[in-house]
């Protein structure tokens, strides 16, 4: 055999065996994007339960404090900036008043069931002229 013959069939060789990984750099680029695309996914639907969950504190401090005052206007007025499907029930007991609130929410669609996100709130009631 001699060197030309030998340098030709290594070359073949290589070609034949870079042939066979072809498009794999492809695939591995697309599983990447689709697994950025499922995390992108699931920390949007996280931000919307923390957002939902820091309204809902804001909203059941706020109704406790108008309840504690006897205003109810006040309260219908923070009860109607909630969502829809939110309950909101209030308790008195003595001087306290006790607020909760329950919001169900489906963050990543429907597919995978509604969650709550809930929120209390307790208040000594003021004092009236």
């Amino acid at each position: 055999m001699n060197a030309s013959s030998a340098n030709g069939n290594t070359r073949k060789a290589r070609q034949r065996s870079r042939r066979g990984t072809e498009g794999f750099v492809t695939a591995e680029i697309a599983f990447g994007l689709l697994g950025l695309a499922a995390a992108a996914y699931v920390l949007v639907g996280l931000f919307a339960v923390v957002i939902m969950k820091i309204r809902c504190v804001d909203a059941v401090a706020e109704m406790a404090r108008q309840a504690a005052r006897g205003d109810t206007a006040a309260v219908a007025l923070v009860r109607d900036g909630l969502p829809a499907a939110a309950t909101a029930t209030s308790r008195e007991d003595g001087d306290t008043v006790r607020v909760h609130l329950d919001v169900p929410m489906s963050p990543w669609g429907s597919w995978l069931g509604a969650i709550t996100v809930s929120a209390d709130a307790e208040t000594l009631r003021e004092r009236t002229r």
